[in-house]
């Protein structure tokens, strides 16, 4: 079974998250969002990949989704591959999904204007080979829903080097991407969808 966690920045999937791995409980194994991989991701300026999005993201954010959503299938790759080898029946929960990169984060870098139209197609098409090729089908989402002042202020408190540089106005327009793919989608049908 997989299980993706879905919210907008700050939303406490994190927090929720690392509660479920303390837990350790029996066949259920948590993935956190690839955060460590994109901050060691750094160039000669120690400078890493979210510093270079967050600070010019008209710049950075065809660069910043493609590796945002390649690390999570190598993530997911992983976990699924470790579970088979060792002949387990695991249920996996990610923090995230590639298709939030998708719906939420890429539409809206598009939308914004910071990622191109030739970008966002090849971005798209990227998208819908690695869901394809890796198998990629959610049994379900919980969505922590957030508003986007309360993630502004749990971002502040908790001040992330990268993130410090987040708008307020960002985080609403996620929100509503978040809104929009979540609770006005055919996901809110079925069954196997939380919020």
């Amino acid at each position: 079974m997989l299980i993706f966690l879905e919210a907008n920045i700050g939303g406490g999937k994190s927090s929720f998250a690392t509660k479920l791995i303390e837990k350790n409980l029996a066949n259920i194994t948590v993935l956190l969002e690839p955060l460590d991989e994109w901050v060691e991701t750094s160039d000669s300026n120690d400078v890493n990949i979210l510093q270079h999005y967050y600070s010019d993201p008209q710049k950075h954010s065809y660069l910043f989704q493609m590796n945002s959503f390649i690390s999570r299938c190598k993530r997911l790759e992983e976990a699924m591959q470790h579970d088979v080898q060792k002949s387990k029946d695991t249920h996996i929960i990610m923090e995230r999904s590639v298709f939030s990169d998708y719906y939420c984060f890429a539409k809206n870098c598009y939308e914004l204007g910071t990622m191109t139209e030739i970008e966002f197609i090849v971005y798209k098409k990227w998208f819908e080979w690695l869901i394809e090729k890796f198998k990629i089908q959610p049994d379900g989402f919980i969505y922590m829903r957030t508003t986007p002042e309360e993630c502004h202020n749990r971002i502040k408190k908790r001040s992330r080097k990268s993130e410090d540089v987040i708008p307020l106005e960002y985080l609403k327009s996620l929100h509503m991407r978040h809104d929009d793919w979540l609770l006005d989608s055919e996901l809110k049908e079925k069954k196997n969808f939380y919020v």
